[in-house]
């Protein structure tokens, strides 16, 4: 971790599948979301050229009665979500099923938390892996609606839920100033990176909100004994 700590962005972008997961997944947990996310956006522009030439290849070499599944790069090579879309529906008008690269970039061009989430949903649906890429990309969209309560929530209700994308979580909550929702998800994973250094820097607000936490805790369990 300490040599990928020194990684520099523009050789784990160069990585391939699934080498760049590990890359995005060390950068989270040594804290670098920002490089992170970099990583995952270079990565998925460059897979683009590459998966655009296999739609091209699949469209003359399948069989009529086949499908193919692939990976088309939204990030790279189309400008809005609703251009994003109508990819989306060639792929499937050609009998070509939309792998994880494709839904990680219909997350990342979504243009809210819910509908990035429904995409999430659909993966899950589709028996498609949310993998790191995946739940970091839903957590950097706004949150300023959303307790952070709740997505914890959704979150540990998932089959597969590292702690590595919480930090993006709290990176975005952060980044709007919603300085009591981070430290919400930075009390349930102490350890992580950012939640420490939030920690840190709010620890009269943390002790306080954790005070409140305990309260209802303990109301609670004086209701069930009654």
């Amino acid at each position: 971790m300490y040599v990928l700590g020194n990684l520099k962005i523009k050789a784990a972008a160069g990585s391939e599948a699934p080498e760049y997961e590990y890359f995005v997944y060390t950068l989270n947990i040594i804290g670098k979301v920002e490089e992170a996310t970099t990583v995952t956006r270079q990565v998925s522009k460059r897979l683009g050229d590459e998966a655009i030439k296999l739609v091209g290849i699949a469209e003359k070499k399948k069989p009529s009665n086949e499908s193919c599944e692939v990976g088309i790069d939204l990030w790279g090579g189309v400008p809005d979500y609703s251009s994003a879309l109508g990819i989306l529906k060639n792929i499937r008008a050609a009998r070509l099923a939309p792998n994880v690269v494709t839904y990680n970039t219909l997350i990342d061009k979504a243009p809210d938390y819910d509908v990035a989430k429904a995409w999430a949903e659909t993966m899950r649906e589709e028996g498609i892996p949310l993998d790191v890429v995946t739940y970091s990309t839903l957590f950097s969209k706004d949150l300023s609606r959303k307790l952070a309560d709740d997505i914890l929530e959704w979150y540990l209700a998932q089959k597969y839920h590292p702690e590595e994308p919480i930090q993006a979580a709290i990176a975005t909550y952060r980044k709007i100033h919603y300085i009591d929702q981070a430290l919400r998800l930075a009390l349930d994973y102490p350890h992580l990176q950012a939640a420490r250094k939030l920690l840190r820097e709010h620890d009269e607000k943390a002790l306080h909100i954790l005070e409140v936490f305990l309260i209802v805790i303990r109301s609670t369990q004086t209701l069930t004994t009654l």
